[in-house]
């Protein structure tokens, strides 16, 4: 395990790659580094119940949003440390100018090997489109948890895109192969073989190239009550013909991840299954920069102590 200093805190770290299917070589890595998620506010205009702004009960009146400046103070610090940068919310298209200032800002101070990838509800991804913002992103992350649109938005609280919508948006996209559904799974929502592939169906007949199948965390009565597992789903996914498996990598008894593809009606299309392990990992696997300007040690971990930003010294 390895470790780097962060501010005035020493954190452990992975310090080796994940090892490929069933076997236990895990390569060192060089230089180790961490993924940086900014949720810029905490405002959105869902209600996904299986949400952790929902179970702290933020969904929809959550009004906190990053200080671009205090946010620019702290990337200067980080930045050598980074693999790559998530920008998340809340909706983080509902933060407006604060929308666009961040990302300026991130577009400004990390290097340009480092990804940078948006996690949206499609909400405001025409926007993004009319200002040429979505290019700066090496993937777009929306969220759809169901294959019709019925489900879809009785799952996520709110008048969400339709798959129409989503259809006309990749047709006028330069790169429609940006763009990625994120499915957190859960019962009567996607839960079963069959609706893994109606899901790629669907996502197949918009024009999604990937999708990601999450499983969701333990955060509140709900999640726990309707849990599905993504290990055991994809188990049996992956023992029918129709589905291919390219790869599974895992990290000890930490987390997997299983990738491959299916051939729908009209061309194959990938996707993935991101499945949490059962023992906690003994290092810190990502960083969180809150809307109340916060910077922990992943969702749910201890805060650093930050110093005063440059222009409060």
């Amino acid at each position: 395990m390895g470790a780097l200093r962060i501010f005035d805190q020493t954190v452990p770290v992975k310090d080796y790659y994940c090892s490929a299917f069933d076997e236990d070589f895990y390569q060192p890595m060089r230089e180790p580094k961490l993924w940086l998620y900014i949720n810029i506010t905490d405002r959105c205009n869902g209600a996904c119940r299986f949400c952790v702004n929902h179970s702290n009960g933020n969904a929809g009146t959550g009004v906190a949003c990053v200080d671009p400046v205090k946010l620019s103070s702290v990337l200067s610090d980080l930045r050598p440390h980074l693999s790559g940068v998530s920008l998340t919310g809340g909706e983080p298209t509902l933060a407006g100018d604060t929308f666009a200032e961040v990302l300026r800002i991130v577009r400004e101070m990390v290097p340009l090997n480092i990804m940078l990838n948006l996690a949206a509800n499609g909400t405001g991804i025409e926007t993004l489109q009319r200002q040429g913002l979505y290019d700066a992103f090496s993937t777009i992350h929306i969220s759809r948890h169901a294959v019709s649109d019925e489900e879809n938005r009785r799952i996520m609280g709110f008048d969400a895109p339709t798959a129409e919508d989503l259809k006309d948006l990749l047709a006028h996209a330069e790169d429609p192969g940006v763009f990625v559904l994120n499915c957190v799974l859960q019962k009567c929502g996607v839960e079963t073989p069959d609706d893994i592939r109606a899901y790629l169906e669907m996502a197949a007949e918009i024009g999604i190239q990937n999708v990601s199948f999450i499983g969701m965390f333990l955060a509140n009565d709900y999640c726990k009550e309707h849990y599905v597992s993504p290990a055991a789903l994809a188990k049996e996914v992956f023992a029918r013909s129709d589905f291919r498996l390219w790869n599974h990598q895992k990290d000890h008894g930490f987390c997997s991840c299983l990738t491959g593809d299916y051939h729908a009606a009209n061309r194959w299309i990938r996707f993935y299954f991101r499945c949490p392990g059962f023992a906690k990992a003994p290092y810190v696997r990502q960083l969180l920069y809150t809307a109340d300007n916060r910077l922990l040690q992943g969702f749910g971990g201890l805060p650093f102590h930050l110093p005063p930003a440059k222009n409060e010294i």
